[in-house]
């Protein structure tokens, strides 16, 4: 449609279609997921949505892929151009948390605390430690948010040169099996065949207080990526191969894309240096979509004890624009942020496409 000044293209936003919120470190990761649509001025028969496949893990622990497949959906009636930009956000446990404490008093721990659990399966301990230890009185207990523990002592022995060598394993248990906890105790004095614990018996936890979250939208400030264990980059080849990046929040995060090239090709996503956003060199057919863009999310194997009970959400942005000429450089478009913004190679790309102008 045509006015006294400009062209209005018909342009339709996915906001936050998908948002992977991940929690949690080692082997005590915590993970949740919310995935939802928005969608922001949009105009019937030109709705674009977001594509994801992703899986919820039990536990996001270091160095460990979590797939999150994502690409973009014209579920309109018209041809479009679209592009994706992302936002990060990451919260951390405050530093004084990190080393966790010890009481034996089951009221110091809150709700929200972590207490850490056994390390081991419980076949595992009567496997390798096959006698129930007898304690000197009464075991002790501890009632740790509304549930009661009690302290269990397990043993194994073997005959040496001056007796009998042996070796215990103390934890909480709740009669539950999966839920016995860490049980410090200092070690146990052995007489008559009955122990009593060196020390009073106590559990670990960890204050669950966070520091502020920080955010990064890789728009604003636009954010120049850099390769996950490459110096330089950012981006290189010919969208053939994945390619790891660092995310924008912190650098312990990492996410892999794939189809992403260096100079705009089509059927391959470009990264423009210029405002931050990806742009998929490509017009996309009504109910189609673009070749996909991420495929998965992944906490650095060099990420230490900060990075305990991590939050993390990967917010991911998608708008289309009708496929024509002259809406490439439109303010709607690479012209958004004004001319000196407008990325010329991916302005052409999208130009010179062939099935560019028809708008069905």
């Amino acid at each position: 449609m045509k006015s006294k000044n400009k062209k209005k293209w018909l342009a339709t936003a996915a906001a936050l279609a998908a948002v992977a919120a991940m929690a949690g470190t080692f082997a005590w990761f915590q993970s949740k997921d919310e995935v939802k649509n928005e969608f922001e001025g949009s105009i019937a028969g030109n709705d674009i949505e977001i594509v994801e496949d992703f899986e919820k893990p039990t536990t996001w622990e270091p160095n460990v892929e979590t797939k999150k497949d994502v690409a973009v959906k014209n579920s309109g009636k018209y041809n479009a151009f679209i592009r994706v930009n992302l936002a990060e956000e990451i919260t951390k446990l405050k530093s004084e948390n990190l080393d966790g404490k010890y009481t034996s008093n089951g009221a110091d721990i809150a709700a929200a605390d972590y207490v850490m659990p056994l390390s081991m399966k419980k076949a595992d301990i009567e496997s390798k430690y096959p006698t129930v230890s007898t304690l000197e009185g009464t075991a002790p207990k501890i009632t740790i948010k509304g549930k009661e523990y009690t302290l269990v002592v397990r043993e194994k022995s073997e005959t040496v040169d001056k007796g009998t060598r042996y070796q215990y394993l103390s934890y909480w248990d709740n009669g539950t099996e999966g839920e016995e906890l860490y049980a410090r105790t200092g070690g146990f004095v052995r007489k008559n065949d009955k122990l009593t614990p060196k020390n009073t018996p106590q559990v670990k936890y960890i204050k669950i207080e966070y520091q502020a979250p920080v955010k990064k939208d890789w728009t604003n400030p636009v954010y120049t990526p850099v390769t996950a264990g490459t110096p330089g980059g950012p981006i290189k080849g010919d969208g053939s191969a994945s390619i790891v990046l660092k995310g924008a929040a912190d650098d312990k995060i990492e996410i892999k894309f794939v189809n992403v090239s260096e100079k705009p090709v089509t059927g391959k996503w470009n990264y423009n240096l210029k405002d931050g956003s990806f742009y998929y060199i490509g017009v996309v057919p009504a109910q189609e979509q673009t070749a996909q863009l991420i495929e998965s999310v992944k906490l650095s194997g060099a990420a230490g004890n900060e990075y305990s009970k991590v939050k993390y959400n990967l917010d991911v942005k998608a708008k289309g624009i009708q496929a024509h000429a002259e809406a490439v450089d439109s303010a709607d478009w690479l012209g958004e942020k004004g001319p000196n913004n407008i990325n010329g190679d991916i302005s052409k790309a999208l130009k010179e496409l062939p099935e560019t102008n028809k708008t069905k």
